[in-house]
């Protein structure tokens, strides 16, 4: 083999309020603010206190705009990059899943990233 490659999601845990909140971010969207050596230092040091919290903060800030915790579709923009987030609530257990995407328009020409 000579080239070997792991695509997958980046998940971080957060808590608004008392509701515990899973971030799911599309490979697209970590490539597109860290280079192949800095995701490896990502995954070792297992935290993130810039480019990702960042991206929650605005996530955070738009549910308490909104006054919702369920969010079909909604466009932000992150140092220059637009994504896409979408979530879902389950109040029974106080917890929110959120998934981040890169969007197509970042590259009209390209199909969407995910």
């Amino acid at each position: 083999m000579n080239n070997f490659y792991v695509i997958s999601y980046v998940l971080s845990e957060y808590l608004i309020d008392d509701i515990k909140v899973e971030v799911y971010y599309a490979p697209a969207v970590v490539e597109s603010f860290y280079s192949k050596k800095e995701i490896g230092l990502l995954i070792e040091k297992k935290k993130d206190k810039d480019t990702l919290d960042g991206i929650f903060e605005i996530i955070k800030s738009r549910t308490s705009e909104l006054e919702a915790f369920e969010i079909w579709h909604d466009v932000i923009e992150y140092k220059g990059i637009e994504l896409i987030w979408k979530s879902f609530f389950n109040a029974e257990e106080k917890k929110m899943g959120v998934e981040v995407l890169y969007s197509r328009d970042n590259h009209p020409e390209r199909e969407p990233l995910h």
